[in-house]
């Protein structure tokens, strides 16, 4: 890999209708700038350069604006809202945030 490469940041898309993503994550999210950039879909500017999209609960054409998304990040426990999407690609790999906070909160729900 080049060096450029190497020091690039990779530009993700926060596509969520009714949870804020960010601020329950994203002081987490902020450790890693500036090799990750993390935009509201308002502050994207060339949909082409968004390589993955962090979620909850997608609208149903959330996904359609992203033609590159290389990865889907969940912040859900369940799937089933993610997985209906219409616009989900089919051929994007999916992947799904853990955290203790994510289990006690959870767990807290559950009782």
């Amino acid at each position: 890999m080049s060096k450029e490469g190497v020091n690039r940041s990779i530009r993700g898309v926060v596509l969520c209708q009714d949870f804020d993503i960010l601020a329950h994550f994203g002081e987490g999210i902020m450790r890693h700038r500036p090799r990750l950039e993390l935009l509201s879909p308002d502050e994207v500017s060339d949909p082409a350069a968004i390589e993955f999209a962090l979620t909850f609960d997608p609208a149903d054409d959330a996904f359609a604006p992203y033609p590159n998304l290389r990865f889907i990040c969940s912040v859900s426990v369940a799937a089933h809202r993610l997985v209906s999407c219409p616009s989900l690609p089919a051929d994007v790999p999916i992947t799904r945030v853990v955290s203790k906070a994510q289990e006690q909160t959870m767990a807290g729900f559950v009782a």
